[in-house]
């Protein structure tokens, strides 16, 4: 996910070539199936859906047409088979349906507006796309959300926000709310969400944008957010101990993408 996020945060902020030729590496592995192999299960649904995000903010027709064909096995990949759960880098090795069926309605629907001038199917890919979206509520079960039924929700709740920050559901529908107030309230650790043994700053990031769109009035600046859980250098890490600093040296690509995207 952090490549294909920050090919779109590449996007975003011009550099149009440099993530066209990120996205075009993982376009070219996509197997005659719709299948993209060696990924998380998610990822094959967050690469259409940043596909769509590329073409709409780049209007790059060219690269659009040149991969058209992986993109429609994508998709009708996703038409015919749910996916399993995807989101390890959040929810460990069993992963979360949850979220990889948001990420399937997100690239269905977004995939079909930016297709629908070039390929027939489009109608069928948002039809299933609607449905998906529909059916989001019922899988989400009430709130606050967590990776699976049955699980408690922890830090890694704030991943389900993703469902607002992509456009399915309202900002201020009841069940992003109260899975914002939760984790903010039960788990808020330093200055961000706690994951991964400190403050994780790519679902840090997540939560305070949604938390600005659906209270603007009183909500923190999410850079102001962001940048407390920078290191010395700059950089973002994977976590941040409030004692101890980032827990893994080095830039984690996710963090920089969403800091980008955050502060566009």
């Amino acid at each position: 996910i952090g490549g294909m996020i920050a090919a779109v945060a590449l996007a975003r902020m011009g550099f149009v070539r440099r993530a066209g030729a990120r996205l075009s590496r993982w376009m070219n592995q996509v197997k005659r199936d719709g299948s993209l192999p060696g990924t998380d299960p998610a990822d094959a649904a967050i690469l259409a859906w940043s596909a769509s995000e590329f073409v709409r903010w780049t209007q790059d027709v060219g690269w659009r047409d040149e991969h058209r064909g992986a993109w429609r096995r994508l998709l009708d990949r996703l038409v015919d088979d749910p996916g399993q759960p995807g989101g390890a880098l959040f929810f460990g090795g069993s992963g979360s349906g949850r979220w990889t069926a948001m990420w399937r309605a997100a690239a269905l629907l977004s995939s079909a507006v930016q297709l629908r001038d070039v390929e027939p199917g489009h109608n069928r890919w948002a039809m299933h796309g609607g449905q998906a979206r529909e059916a989001l509520a019922a899988l989400l079960g009430n709130a606050p959300w967590s990776a699976t039924p049955g699980r408690r929700p922890d830090g890694a709740a704030a991943a389900m926000l993703a469902v607002a920050w992509i456009g399915l559901f309202d900002v201020r529908h009841s069940g992003v709310l109260d899975t914002l107030d939760h984790v903010q309230e039960h788990h808020w650790y330093g200055d961000g969400v706690l994951l991964n043994g400190g403050a994780h700053p790519a679902l840090t990031a997540l939560l305070a944008v949604v938390s600005e769109r659906a209270r603007p009035e009183v909500a923190a600046d999410p850079i102001d957010v962001l940048a407390k859980l920078a290191s010395p250098t700059g950089a973002f890490p994977t976590a941040h101990h409030p004692q101890r600093g980032a827990l893994i040296d080095g830039d984690d690509l996710l963090s920089a993408a969403m800091f980008a995207l955050v502060a566009l």
